[in-house]
């Protein structure tokens, strides 16, 4: 795998191309200070403008040869490719959740759990009061542990905050 460094081109054209943006830059404020800020007419601020322009367009030429060679095109396949593939594995997890935590034994599970510890989080301690805000957790996410995902000695109640909040953290 070649690293960040290697991968920047250290050729004169490029280190010259990262200024002329500044200089371009330079050249259009001198030419809008000279207009608006002196008074000047356009026949004097005019060809700090049109110098401007050409500088701008000179930054654009080490990176011409990129898209002839059809580097952006590569890029914008392989870039499209990797987000369609993530897209489907996102819509593939959200149906596997969607079918177990609408499955009958989830359900009948998570009843029992929310009888047997009560609505109080164990996380914080609070009393739950509403319905909706009462979650059943896994203390070992089922996503990397999914053989434990009906184990009672993996469920525990949470208030609907503490059960988003521990997404990543180690079980306790």
């Amino acid at each position: 795998m070649r690293t960040a460094q290697a991968q920047v081109p250290h050729s004169l054209l490029h280190r010259v191309a990262g200024r002329i943006p500044l200089l371009a830059g330079a050249l259009i404020a001198g030419g809008l200070v000279a207009y608006y800020g002196f008074g000047l007419h356009f026949d004097i601020a005019g060809p700090f403008l049109l110098v401007a322009s050409l500088v701008g367009l000179l930054a654009l030429l080490p990176f011409a040869d990129r898209v002839s060679d059809g580097e952006l095109s590569t890029r914008f396949v392989l870039v499209r490719a990797r987000l369609k593939k993530l897209v489907q594995e996102r819509s593939r997890r959200i149906d596997d959740a969607d079918a177990f935590y609408t499955s009958p034994e989830w359900i009948a599970l998570r009843g029992a759990i929310i009888k047997e510890q009560g609505p109080t989080c164990r996380d914080c301690g609070a009393t739950i009061d509403s319905g909706g805000e009462v979650t059943v957790g896994h203390r070992l996410a089922r996503s990397e542990y999914p053989h434990l995902a009906l184990s009672r000695d993996n469920l525990q109640v949470l208030c609907r905050s503490c059960n988003s909040r521990k997404r990543g953290r180690e079980p306790e």
